[in-house]
């Protein structure tokens, strides 16, 4: 958008250019009128002009461009008041590149100013010849042409030299014509030229401003396009989220249902189970009494076989004879865990149960063979229902290993020799 405001404001101005002098006013000379040393040129316009002074006789020229003389102006006006002795007029060119020029005569050499006011072009005459009375011998001037160019010569002379300086001066005065002609040719040629190019310069800037407005119609186009394609991504965006919406809200609704659907038959399957279970009650109950009689009766066994193991076991005290324990182990066997121990000897022990799932092995008159056998161990990361042994110094000189079990279970002790160990057998 930016290139194309620049390529217009170029355009435009050379357009402006072009049409302005195609439009340009023309200004039309409608009054020249001379009043003792002064002479006022009125025209319809303000007047652009140029002037250059001319000798023998003194003239001073002013062409007036982009004007043209009106129909009461005369080619020729004898004036003779001692400053002007006469104004002659012509009219060059057509259109912007005419020209209005007026010749001024003068008895002598001039000092003149010139200046506008308006529409008027005024020239005064200063010095010591205005109002001064020069006889005008306009009246006794012959006129020769020459290319068009009227000049003023004298009438014939009465003598044969005074003929000769007359012819002369008529001569310089053609020359002085000519060249004047020539020179307003060569500037008609030159304004010519500069509107031509102007022309040229103000078509290709309508065809740069129409191939710009082409390019920017394209490039609105293209935006167009864009923004048209946005919209219905925009749009293709928004549909999708809707029917992801409400594919979620389906699945949702349909979820809720499934567990509501699921609610009431988990409270169906309660119901039912509960009237089974008010209907097998007393059934469970005996069976729980069954149990409980049976695990007692276990328990009384186990024990019994304990009382038998330790009495076959001689008493170390009775013998007088410490222990030392040396080292305490525990083995996973795929028939069940097993804990060790090994003494100098053998050792008299008993089992000790506080309830729970806790138990422990005592020996009696037996110390540590060092600090680092009595050091607890953790058995919970095995595949067994041993979680813990803990070995620890009796008040009455003995060592005690209290073993946390995972479950209560029946267990069995043998000792042969130094080593006494407590089997855990799985069912």
């Amino acid at each position: 958008m930016k290139v194309w405001t620049a390529l217009s404001l170029v355009a435009l101005a050379f357009a402006d250019v072009a049409v302005g002098q195609e439009k340009v006013a023309i200004n039309t000379i409608t009054r020249i009128e001379v009043k003792g040393g002064t002479i006022e040129i009125v025209g319809t316009q303000k007047p652009n002009f140029t002037s250059f002074t001319m000798s023998d006789p003194p003239r001073l020229v002013i062409d007036i461009t982009e004007a043209v003389l009106g129909k009461g102006i005369e080619e020729e006006k004898q004036v003779g008041n001692g400053t002007v002795t006469a104004v002659k007029t012509a009219s060059y060119g057509s259109d912007v590149s005419s020209i209005a020029r007026v010749l001024v005569g003068f008895g002598k050499e001039p000092q003149t100013e010139i200046q506008t006011v308006d529409t008027t072009l005024r020239i005064r005459v200063v010095g010591e010849q205005a109002g001064k009375s020069v006889p005008a011998a306009k009246s006794e001037l012959e006129t020769v042409t020459s290319n068009g160019v009227e000049a003023e010569i004298p009438p014939p002379p009465k003598s044969e030299e005074s003929a000769a300086d007359k012819v002369a001066q008529a001569k310089v005065v053609l020359e002085d014509e000519k060249k004047t002609e020539k020179k307003t040719q060569v500037e008609m040629n030159n304004r010519n030229a500069v509107v031509k190019a102007q022309e040229q310069a103000g078509a290709k800037a309508q065809e740069q401003v129409e191939q710009a407005r082409q390019s920017e119609i394209a490039q609105q186009k293209q935006q167009d396009a864009a923004r048209e394609k946005a919209a219905a991504k925009v749009q293709a965006e928004q549909i999708r989220r809707q029917t992801e919406k409400e594919t979620r809200s389906a699945q949702a609704e349909q979820k809720k249902q499934k567990a509501v659907d699921r609610k009431q038959a988990a409270a169906k399957e309660r119901a039912q189970l509960i009237e089974s279970k008010s209907v097998a009650k007393e059934e469970r109950q005996k069976l729980r009494l069954a149990e409980k009689e049976k695990a007692s009766a276990e328990r009384d066994q186990l024990k019994q076989r304990r009382l038998k193991a330790e009495e076959k076991v001689p008493r170390a005290s009775e013998k007088k004879t410490p222990r030392t324990l040396s080292f305490i182990g525990f083995e996973q066997k795929v028939s069940g865990a097993r804990i060790f121990v090994q003494t100098d000897g053998p050792v008299r022990f008993h089992i000790e149960e506080p309830g729970g799932k806790k138990m422990i092995l005592a020996l009696e008159n037996t110390h540590f063979k060092s600090r680092s056998v009595g050091l607890p161990m953790d058995t919970s990361y095995f595949k067994s229902e041993i979680s813990q042994i803990v070995p620890t110094r009796g008040p009455d000189k003995s060592v005690r290993l209290e073993i946390t079990l995972k479950q209560e279970m029946a267990f069995q002790t043998h000792q042969e020799g130094n080593e006494l160990s407590v089997d855990f057998p799985t069912h």
